[in-house]
């Protein structure tokens, strides 16, 4: 197989498997730690140095992109749950840090669209909110829920922790 000169791009054997009687998303099963398809995804880097980060704040955003593409994370934002899941069903991603009172949209209902689609993927919700959210947003699955205000080594510890 020859060398791939895209850098995102790994050459494998694909191989398809049939999908009689599979239903809806016939043939490819989602699993692993990116929207993709599994049989897809073997084709591209599994998103290890790739962080979903999503916020109605435009402040939040800027400050935690800089904050983690400074440490070497290529870092991918969106306002809101249907952005935020559109990105995810395109890329592959190590991490998801999502506020959980958006604008237009719940993070909880964002937390249980991906938990829907990967069981795997770390999910580091932030709240200013009560014991009451961040409950919920455990009880959809996320692994961890930082009170706002935090302190940015506070977020990198916990991406340290949550990715390795």
């Amino acid at each position: 197989m020859q060398a791939s000169k895209h850098p995102n791009i790994i050459p494998i054997a694909l191989q398809v498997r049939g999908t009689k009687g599979k239903g809806k998303g016939q043939g490819f099963g989602f699993s692993g730690r990116c929207g993709i398809p599994m049989e897809l995804r073997l084709m591209f880097r599994a998103g290890e140095r790739r962080v979903l980060v999503v916020d109605d704040d435009p402040g939040v955003l800027s400050l935690l992109r800089h904050t983690l593409e400074t440490v070497g994370y290529e870092v991918h934002t969106a306002p809101n749950g249907k952005e935020a899941l559109g990105l995810w069903l395109g890329n592959c991603y190590a991490l998801v840090i999502t506020d959980l009172v958006l604008a237009f949209s719940e993070g909880v209902d964002l937390i249980r669209s991906i938990r829907k689609l990967d069981q795997q993927v770390p999910i580091l919700a932030i709240t200013g909110f009560g014991q009451e959210v961040a409950q919920e947003a455990l009880d959809a699955g996320a692994d961890h829920v930082l009170r706002k205000p935090f302190h940015l080594f506070e977020v990198r510890e916990l991406m340290r922790r949550l990715i390795h």
